[in-house]
Order: structure tokens, then C-alpha cells, then sequence
């Protein structure tokens, strides 16, 4: 194989899926390059990860500033994420890119790429959840309509992306690649059950302050123990707040990967907004609430997780705790057995050889 395949990857959830893509491609000896936006800057979300899972250092590490006289700027971002982009990737030879997900890193790598007249290859294509006012969704849409091969997770994402008209050839049911790492972490499978973990993160349940301490106060009052790793985001609503309000919540930093596994093998249950959370419990067979009103991961559905869509939902689940949190085994699915990485390889060489 001799195109240079560049991963383009931005935020903390891309870091566990380049992992074992990047792993499996370094075994067949394909050559590679990792661009890295810093769309995630913290330290908790960036850096940590990338010591904690022993990635190789990336090729380009670009930050683009969205602030102007203070202000996020969302058009600023673009434009100087795409003028790096259309510097660095014309200088590697025979490039094609990865984009992983739905964030905007994704969104920009894929318009640029594309812009160039070259193979988009989106890993996680076809999620959807139906809900085009968050902007993720409006980002899955977007990727997929500029990707020329689409690796979807789940059958029911390719049957998403059959249903939008997308070409039968351009579709591979390739699993899942956060699956792939969380099976290379070390974990206790049978460890005693101790603690509710909660995670937030979304625009929706986090930006609001208020909404958001309303769902700290619906935890504290049905639960007994939580461990609240509080995400950045979370965090910059919760300046000046007193802790000692919610007496069973304990609050810490941002975990590395490996830790934050480690944490969910030893919890009852799991209350979340995280898509990669909902399926990892599944695999574990740990039970969750995602708190959100609708999910782009409904085969989860299936396994442990439960969709709380508003307060009422989540207080009816919580009162049902010792029913709920009984542990249920977990399910396997094509694809979600560590295997994702090579049926992606597998997929690439395939358009390779059916477009020369």
C-alpha cells in the first residue's frame, strides 16, 4: 500500500479509536501521519490520554484559537483549521484521510480533503439519532455526505446510510474501534460493584448551570455514592459552587482512559450523556442511563443502556435503582469484539483494489 493514510483526530473519544486503527495499520506496514487539532486543549482531555494509551506523537499538532476580543467564534475556527490544513496535507505524498466521529475536526478534515480531490474515509459513519438540533448530528450528516468510504459501527447505522441513498459499495459494517481499545486495557471482570459513576459533557445538559445543578440535585437525593469525573465543560458552569450540597457526589478531575475503565468495572450503574459510555457499559454489562432525548447508539438499547429523556424519566429509573443496577451479561456483537481494526484494513484494501 502505497498511500499515506493521514488520521486527522481532535478530540479525547478520537484518541481511542486511532489507537488500534493506528496500531493494526503499522503492523501491515502501511504508511501513516497523524494530524492533531487540539480541539480538545485541556490537559485532562489531551495530553493525559495521549500518555495513558502510549500513542506515538502526532506528525502536525495545530491549534487553532476560536476567540476574538474574547468571543468564540466558531467561523474563525474554520477558516484557520482549513488554511493549516490546506498547507500540511499537499506536502505528504499520495495522502488519503481518516476522519473519526462527529466532531468538527472531523467536519473540517473531510470539506478539506475533499476540496483536494481526495479519499475521505469516515470511521463511525452512519450514526444517527434523529435530532438535527444538535450539532453532532449535524456533523454525522455532513461527514458521510463528503466520505467516500463509510465504516459503520452497527447494521443499523449502514442501514441509516442506505436509506439516505448512499451507494451499497461505498459501505462496510466494520465494528467498533472503541471496543478494540477498551479490550487492550487491563480491568477486573468480576470486580465488586461499588459506586453510581456520572458523566456530562453535552451543550445540552452542561452550558446551563442551573439545568445542570438541578441534575446534580436529582443524583444526590437517589443515590448513595457517585464518583463525578467533572469534564471542562462541566466545570466552567460549576465556578463558585459549594460541593457540600450534594453530600453523596464525589467530584475529581478528568480520568485517564485506562483509569476511567477501571472505574466503570467496579460500578452498579452508570448515568451519562457520553456515546462512547453507552457502549462501553453494554459490552461490560454494566447499567446505564443516558440522559439525553434521543441516542445515535440504539443498539445499546438492546443491552443495558435505558434513555431518560427528561427529569421524570431519570427520577422513575433512579427510584427503580435495585432493579435496574442487577448486573446483566454482557452481549456480543459483530464487530464489538475487538476486531473492528482489522474488518476496517480489510475494508480499505478493498476499495483499493475495486478503484486502483
Amino acid at each position: 500500500m502505497d498511500t499515506t493514510f493521514i488520521h486527522i483526530v481532535g478530540t479525547r473519544p478520537n484518541l481511542m479509536k486511532l489507537l488500534p486503527l493506528y496500531s493494526e495499520m503499522s503492523r501491515r506496514r502501511w504508511p501513516q501521519k497523524i494530524i492533531h487539532t487540539m480541539q480538545h486543549a485541556d490537559f485532562a482531555l489531551n495530553e493525559q490520554n495521549w500518555r495513558d494509551l502510549r500513542l506515538p506523537r502526532p506528525d502536525h499538532a495545530i491549534r487553532s484559537d476560536p476567540y476574538v476580543g474574547g468571543h468564540y467564534s466558531l467561523g474563525v475556527k474554520f477558516d484557520r483549521l482549513i488554511s493549516l490544513f490546506e498547507v500540511i496535507i499537499p506536502r505528504i505524498a499520495n495522502p488519503a484521510v481518516i476522519v473519526y466521529g462527529d466532531c468538527d475536526t472531523a467536519v473540517l478534515g473531510a470539506w478539506s480533503a475533499k476540496r483536494m480531490g481526495l479519499k475521505v474515509i469516515h470511521v463511525e459513519a452512519g450514526l444517527r439519532c434523529g435530532d438535527m438540533g444538535m450539532k453532532e448530528e449535524q456533523n454525522r450528516v455532513m461527514v458521510d455526505s463528503l466520505s467516500d468510504v463509510l465504516l459503520a459501527p452497527t447494521y443499523d447505522a449502514c442501514d441509516n446510510l442506505c436509506r439516505s441513498g448512499f451507494s451499497a459499495d461505498s459501505i462496510s459494517m466494520a465494528g467498533n474501534l472503541m471496543i478494540d481499545c477498551m479490550m487492550k486495557v487491563k480491568y477486573p471482570k468480576n470486580a465488586v460493584k461499588k459506586y453510581t459513576v456520572l458523566t456530562l459533557h453535552r451543550p445540552a445538559n452542561v452550558d446551563d448551570a442551573a439545568h445542570l445543578k438541578k441534575i446534580l440535585r436529582v443524583v444526590n437525593a437517589h443515590c448513595r455514592k457517585v464518583i463525578f469525573p467533572v469534564h471542562p465543560r462541566a466545570g466552567s458552569s460549576l465556578g463558585g459552587f459549594n460541593p457540600k450540597s450534594y453530600k453523596n457526589i464525589s467530584f475529581s478531575e478528568p480520568m485517564p482512559y485506562s483509569r476511567f475503565i477501571n472505574l466503570l468495572s467496579r460500578s452498579r450503574l452508570l448515568i451519562t450523556d457520553s456515546g462512547g459510555c453507552q457502549e462501553e457499559a453494554g459490552v461490560m454489562g454494566l447499567p446505564c442511563i443516558t440522559f439525553r432525548r434521543s441516542t445515535e447508539r440504539p443498539v445499546t438499547l438492546s443491552l443495558t443502556n435505558r434513555l431518560a429523556p427528561t427529569f421524570d424519566h431519570l427520577r422513575s429509573y433512579l427510584k427503580k435503582l435495585p432493579d435496574i443496577t442487577k448486573r446483566i451479561e454482557p452481549s456480543e456483537l459483530t464487530g464489538w469484539n475487538g476486531d473492528a481494526a482489522q474488518r476496517i484494513c480489510e475494508a480499505i484494501e478493498y476499495e483499493y483494489k475495486a478503484t486502483g
